[in-house]
């Protein structure tokens, strides 16, 4: 099993995740865990992780996970 599907399922199993999925339904809207990766890159980036490790857990490249860090420097 993949590490997301496993924090996926650790999510619907909280309180909070349940009343704010039941929140964004109420607007029409998913509340999914993919929502929450920019907000883990960003988290590492302040903690100066660095981007290669951010890249392996999220995924993605280290090119990729660099050119969002430029984009929010901006």
């Amino acid at each position: 099993m993949l590490a997301g599907d496993h924090m996926e399922r650790f999510l619907r199993r909280q309180v909070i995740w349940q009343q704010l999925s039941t929140e964004a339904q109420q607007f029409g809207e998913e509340l999914v865990p993919y929502s929450q990766r920019p907000r883990y890159s960003a988290t590492c980036h302040r903690n100066n992780v660095p981007p290669e490790f951010i890249a392996e857990a999220m995924g993605h490249s280290g090119r990729c996970v660099r050119r969002g860090v430029r984009w929010r420097e901006n």
